[in-house]
């Protein structure tokens, strides 16, 4: 061990010399490599395990360091030229310089340690995971915009510089199309952009989505005000026959959060359809759906697989109604709950489109819900990021279902939660990864908990 005498002496001799040689380790949920120098960890964006690289110190905190490659010595041997030339600048993707079989195995280790670490569990081996197509999977692109001169394109990572780009290796190759068109149209209509910093300006964010399985697509602009020139997405779907909607989303406030509380339709419909095995949804501009449409019907017929047998089910954050929908022929009765009225509304219709008599949508928050219900065998959790509060998760053990099925979006509040669980008597019985974001850290994951 360390002392914290040694531990600073140490840290200041290499935050003098500015630079270290060393071997990336691993990398660690988040996409940053890490390896220790003299007892100190230090952080390395867009490395792959096994580099031997020059590394410059460009960040010191109080128990770490955080460097950049100032020259790759040696690559791993996962190692490989990314396709994107805007990869490293852009802040989309985390992953793309390390073969897609090794980034599998890197978040079947990321699941692994923090079920281990965070969630107390004594597991030997990962978990299995579904591999994604690795590219061109999104059905939902948000492009930020700025002025003088214009620029359409994404984030730079941990940053609001946005980078110009022409074509993403993400989603569909028809969103490169319509990037560039509505781009001159932009210019043509003289429509005013968005800054943020003066909150002056119009014209704030474009988003596209389509319907993988019906190529339908919506495309929402984001404005300050009520104001869009018709010139900017009148010839839109002339030029483009699969547009079936064109939105206006007003956000007028001083803010990071993209969408505001105000819509109009400016062309055809404010939502679009989708296909998921046997069931047809429809999605509408502010919902959510998830943007891998290939792993969402994966992730859903592991969700049949855990499900059965079960009669009584509440889904908590069940967005516009898919996992309820695609599991009401293997149960009685399902009961969905979800914050958004906007969601609500299409999961409502969707079961008027599919027929579906055994479910009911409920629009509250799920906390306020759950305090309701007694007698439900089947609870099923898909939250955001952040994971359960405790008290919800202290409601769903009042209820003792016999099973809780939990998809996460993220590992490290997954075991966290698990370990809440654990402690209540509740073990995970099965666990398996799905991939939904390909060339990035995220990944996606369904568990089957049960009573003991």
């Amino acid at each position: 061990m360390v002392n914290k005498k040694t531990l600073y002496s140490k840290a200041k001799k290499i935050y003098k010399s500015n630079t270290i040689t060393a071997k990336i380790d691993k990398l660690i949920y988040g996409g940053n490599g890490i390896t220790t120098f003299d007892g100190i960890k230090v952080f390395v964006p867009y490395t792959a395990p096994g580099d031997y690289a020059q590394l410059k110190i460009i960040g010191k905190k109080s128990k770490y360091y955080v460097a950049s490659v100032n020259k790759l010595i040696k690559p791993s041997p996962v190692r490989v030229t990314p396709l994107c030339p805007y990869f490293t600048h852009c802040g989309g993707c985390d992953l793309q310089h390390i073969d897609y079989n090794a980034q599998l195995e890197i978040k079947q280790n990321f699941a692994l340690e923090s079920l281990n670490r965070i969630g107390h569990m004594n597991l030997k081996n990962p978990p299995p995971i579904i591999p994604s197509q690795p590219f061109h999977y999104r059905n939902k692109t948000q492009y930020p915009l700025v002025g003088h001169p214009l620029k359409i394109g994404f984030f730079r990572q941990l940053s609001h510089h946005v980078i110009d780009i022409e074509k993403c290796l993400l989603h569909p190759p028809i969103f490169d199309r319509l990037r560039a068109f509505i781009k001159e149209q932009i210019v043509k209509s003289k429509e005013p952009i968005y800054n943020e910093i003066r909150h002056t300006g119009n014209l704030r964010h474009i988003i596209i989505r389509q319907g993988m399985h019906t190529n339908q697509i919506l495309i929402t602009f984001v404005t300050r005000t009520p104001h869009l020139n018709q010139q900017l997405y009148k010839p839109l779907a002339r030029v483009f026959p699969d547009i079936v909607g064109i939105t206006q989303n007003i956000n007028p406030d001083r803010t990071n959060r993209i969408l505001g509380n105000k819509n109009r339709v400016l062309f055809g419909n404010d939502y679009y359809y989708e296909k998921l095995l046997d069931k047809k949804f429809k999605v509408s501009s502010n919902a959510f759906f998830q943007v891998n449409t290939q792993q969402a019907q994966n992730m859903v017929k592991k969700l049949q697989e855990f499900i059965y047998p079960a009669e009584q089910v509440l889904e908590l954050y069940c967005g516009v109604g898919m996992l309820a929908i695609m599991i009401s022929n293997l149960v009685k009765k399902v009961y969905g709950v979800e914050i958004s009225q906007d969601a609500i509304q299409d999961a409502n219709e969707n079961l008027r489109i599919n027929k579906i008599k055994n479910v009911e949508f409920i629009a509250a928050p799920v906390e306020a819900v759950i305090k309701n219900y007694h007698a439900v065998d089947t609870i099923i959790l898909d939250p955001p990021r952040k994971g359960c509060s405790e008290n919800l998760l202290n409601n769903i053990i009042r209820l003792k279902p016999k099973k809780i099925i939990y998809i996460s979006c993220n590992p490290t509040t997954f075991a966290r939660d698990m370990a809440i669980l654990k402690a209540k008597h509740y073990q995970m019985e099965k666990y398996e990864l799905i991939d939904m974001f390909a060339q990035t850290y995220h990944v996606e994951s369904i568990a089957k908990i049960t009573a003991q």
